[in-house]
């Protein structure tokens, strides 16, 4: 690859890419299984699957994050120069 792309970038694309959907799969399925109760879809005595709901969506959100930064942490080290720089602000953004 080219190496022609700033760390600053790189970490915002890392952020973008990884954390964006770790946060939609641990909240989306909560917010829209409380939604389902709000509107009488689920009745309520059935809120302990709740408890399910989360478990799920944070062992998905787990998968993603565990498959999605090695493939980042490619991508970013062929497109930076200063891969050591970069490792070291990755490592304190959480990627």
């Amino acid at each position: 690859m080219g190496r022609n792309i700033s760390q600053f970038r790189a970490i915002t694309v890392g952020l973008l890419v990884v954390n964006g959907p770790v946060l939609a799969l641990l909240l989306g399925p909560l917010w829209a299984f409380v939604a389902a109760i709000e509107n009488g879809e689920i009745d309520r005595s059935y809120n302990w699957i709740g408890l399910v709901v989360f478990i799920s969506g944070f062992v998905l959100a787990w998968l993603w994050w565990a498959v999605s930064v090695p493939r980042w942490r490619i991508w970013a080290y062929a497109n930076v120069q200063d891969t050591k720089a970069l490792k070291q602000r990755a490592i304190e953004v959480g990627l």
